[in-house]
């Protein structure tokens, strides 16, 4: 398996396309976690896994995996009306708690997702 060889070496290019793609594959899922990904997708040690990530990424996993919601929530909410943010939240993993999606994209954004689609609407009038 590749995944463990290039583990072995440190992370790597490989473990971080692999990592990276399918985090980006499946921003929607909200089991996505690093845990669930060293136990069912790349079979190590969380805690390696967990030390690896930082080392090689210079952020935590669950900062990292949140920036990449977020970026991909900013996106969406250019692209589609206020009355979707329910949707988008889903779309980016937090499908049964949009609240805390609200939550987060204000800690990363500095904006509510309804602000923040009120700033691109002014930007972009259609």
């Amino acid at each position: 398996r590749h995944t463990r060889f290039a583990l072995a070496r440190g992370l790597g290019d490989l473990y971080e396309r692999q990592l990276k793609n399918y985090v980006s594959s499946h921003l929607d899922a909200e089991y996505l976690s690093l845990k669930w990904l060293a136990e069912n997708y790349l079979f190590i040690s969380v805690g390696y896994l967990s030390k690896q990530f930082v080392k090689e990424e210079g952020e935590r996993f669950s900062d990292y995996l949140n920036r990449i919601r977020m970026e991909e929530a900013k996106k969406l909410l250019a692209l589609y009306s206020n009355d979707n943010i329910k949707d988008i939240a889903k779309q980016v993993g937090f499908g049964s708690n949009p609240h805390y999606f609200s939550q987060v994209f204000k800690k990363y954004v500095g904006c509510t997702p309804s602000e923040y689609w009120e700033i691109k609407k002014k930007e972009n009038p259609m």
